[in-house]
């Protein structure tokens, strides 16, 4: 009999399957707020489908909490948080960005949620933790939002470099902590590399290197899937991403 895991390793691996595996996910905005939420919603999904393999689906602003982004929770499933306070203003606050614990605060809570949701599945699942590029949680950060951290990428690049830094090295701890913590692997997730957005050399310059750091620190790791979202994406500079998959 094929379990789940050897079901979805062997397909990543490009071996023959019993079937294809199938697995989903959604926001439910009003259970992803704390470990025990996020769990039981996960768990919840899995009973009810039986999916090959886990993605639970962090909220979306955790990453950015880690440096003071505030937000107002939702009570209803599919109404977003609201932000009630973006940490940085402008170019001068950049400067204060530093690198954070990784296992403490929004991250710490992400990891208590892994925990609990490895525990009740069990080993022959899958699971893969979402993990943002540095370069997508920057525009969570900035109070003028996407528009004012495209601005500053342009305007001050070495500042927002010196950001970057700091936030990479938070998801690279973050990273390796979420495979400590049971994940098989990442859902690493990107939504900015797309035409309308950057140049091609842009994202080599802004996204590529802070990519690799993070990446390198789930290498480990059996099941990285790499999500390079959004219309007109400059896919062809991932190809050679260190990855396992590709969505």
């Amino acid at each position: 009999m094929t379990t789940k895991r050897e079901r979805v390793l062997a397909a990543l691996r490009g071996e023959p399957v019993d079937r294809v595996p199938i697995a989903f996910w959604l926001h439910n905005f009003a259970a992803e707020n704390s470990a025990e939420g996020l769990a039981a919603e996960t768990l919840r999904l899995a009973e009810t489908f039986d999916w090959d393999y886990l993605k639970p689906q962090s909220r979306a602003q955790c990453f950015a909490e880690m440096w003071g982004l505030r937000y107002r929770a939702s009570r209803e499933r599919a109404v977003p948080f609201t932000v009630t306070h973006a940490p940085l203003d402008g170019e001068a606050a950049l400067a204060s960005l530093e690198p954070a614990d990784p296992r403490a605060g929004a991250l710490g809570e992400q990891l208590a949620a892994l925990r609990l949701i490895r525990a009740a599945i069990g080993p022959d699942t899958p699971v893969i933790w979402t993990v943002f590029s540095p370069l997508m949680v920057m525009p969570f950060l900035m109070t003028g939002g996407r528009e004012q951290a495209f601005s500053l990428m342009r305007a001050a690049p070495a500042a927002v470099e010196r950001a970057l830094d700091a936030v990479a090295e938070t998801i690279r701890g973050f990273a390796d902590a979420c495979i400590d913590a049971g994940a098989d692997g990442l859902f690493y997730a990107t939504n900015l590399a797309t035409r309308s957005l950057t140049t091609a050399a842009e994202c080599r310059r802004f996204q590529r290197p802070y990519d690799l750091r993070v990446l390198a620190a789930a290498e480990r790791a059996s099941f990285n899937l790499l999500h390079v979202c959004g219309e007109g994406a400059h896919f062809d500079e991932f190809t050679d991403y260190p990855v396992t998959a590709f969505s």
